[in-house]
């Protein structure tokens, strides 16, 4: 959920603050059923020893997600195209861009990104920290230089307080906004779908048809 706040270098539209939780939400605990900790998904450590996941780095990189001040033009963020209420990708064939370009591909899900190694669809990267700041820098999609994204994030009043919680220092890189994004995109699961319930009681709650498919 966001509020206005005036920030005098931003149009009006995009003149947002997040409004958090009292008590942040628990990204650590999430009880996912026996089955995710077998192989193949077993094998998949569930964050790099380089950036463990935190509530406060997820909480930031949840930030971020939903921004649209991430780029150029404060038109769209990484959730205009990763749609929750689409199973985290996009209905089209291709995403529409920042400045109204198509993609070259479809948006693809970010659910269960925490099992993968290879990302995008043609497979060029092999962390979500490498990832994320790809789809803000391409010329397309969003449009933004990593540098000048810094400075506009620090020259915002509610992430400076946002970094210092997720990494203990107010300052703000393209590091940090990379490791934040990760820890949350690698906090969304999918664990609760009918298949996910029935893998834990051998398809009870499935038809016969269903259990043919």
């Amino acid at each position: 959920a966001c509020r206005k706040e005036t920030e005098p270098d931003l149009p009006p539209e995009t003149q947002w603050i997040p409004v958090l939780p009292d008590t942040p939400y628990d990204y650590l605990n999430i009880h996912l059923p026996p089955d995710f900790s077998l192989p193949p998904l077993g094998f998949t450590p569930p964050y790099p020893a380089d950036n463990p996941t935190t509530n406060a780095g997820a909480t930031l990189g949840r930030v971020l997600f939903y921004d649209r001040q991430l780029s150029l033009n404060n038109s769209i963020s990484c959730g205009s195209c990763h749609q929750q209420s689409r199973g985290f990708a996009d209905p089209m064939s291709k995403s529409t861009g920042f400045n109204g370009g198509l993609t070259d591909r479809n948006s693809m899900s970010t659910v269960n990104m925490r099992f993968s190694n290879r990302f995008f669809w043609d497979l060029r990267t092999n962390t979500l920290e490498g990832q994320v700041l790809q789809p803000i820098q391409h010329p397309i999609e969003m449009g933004m230089d990593l540098p000048f994204l810094v400075e506009r994030l620090s020259a915002i009043s509610y992430y400076p307080p946002l970094f210092q919680e997720a990494f203990g220092s107010t300052e703000i890189t393209h590091e940090k906004i990379a490791f934040a994004l990760a820890q949350f995109v690698r906090s969304i699961y999918s664990y609760q779908s009918k298949y996910d319930l029935g893998s834990q009681t051998g398809f009870a709650n499935f038809s016969e048809l269903e259990k043919q498919g």
